[in-house]
């Protein structure tokens, strides 16, 4: 924001947030923000949500534009915005414990999901155009349980390519 109303940097063990122009028409910008939610029972959940805050400038708070519940737990995701759909808007991607989500950035409907990996992988959360197709795959390396996976994006539905984890031989020297 540049009149510093507000903090760009919404990354704590709770909250993990981008900030960008996901609504075209809009005055401001907008913070697509993943919150981790804790409910104790009888067991632990740590499913969160999704939602899109838009930022008008001179106004004193954001006003939520959508919210939607993560399709998987979340711990602490990380959060990406890129056009996961290949319509020119930029959508919300979030990764966390071994699962891929995606949402239209406009909406908040549910553009992909994917679950193949039963480990945290805090780390880096890529997406990139590498196979030509002007749709981004997504790269994840995890950190605390090492893998690196690349997952394909067929604009409606994603896939693992391939997969190594910390099991497999990574070339990783002690």
């Amino acid at each position: 924001d540049p009149g510093g109303r507000w903090t760009a940097s919404a990354n704590t063990a709770e909250q993990h947030a981008r900030i960008g122009k996901l609504l075209p028409d809009a005055r401001g910008l907008q913070r697509a923000v993943v919150v981790r939610e804790i409910n104790q029972g009888s067991e632990e959940t740590e499913q969160g949500s999704v939602s899109l805050f838009e930022h008008v400038p001179n106004a004193e708070v954001p006003t939520l534009i959508w919210q939607a519940r993560s399709v998987y737990k979340t711990h602490r995701p990380t959060v990406l915005l890129t056009d996961v759909d290949g319509d020119g808007d930029l959508d919300i991607a979030h990764s966390d414990w071994g699962t891929l989500a995606a949402y239209d950035g406009q909406s908040g409907k549910i553009l992909a999901k994917l679950n193949w990996l039963d480990r945290r992988h805090r780390g880096v959360f890529i997406a990139k155009d590498i196979d030509g197709d002007s749709l981004p795959e997504f790269v994840v390396i995890g950190q605390f349980h090492m893998n690196v996976s690349v997952v394909g994006n067929s604009g409606n539905r994603v896939r693992v390519l391939w997969s190594r984890s910390d099991d497999e031989d990574l070339g990783v020297q002690d």
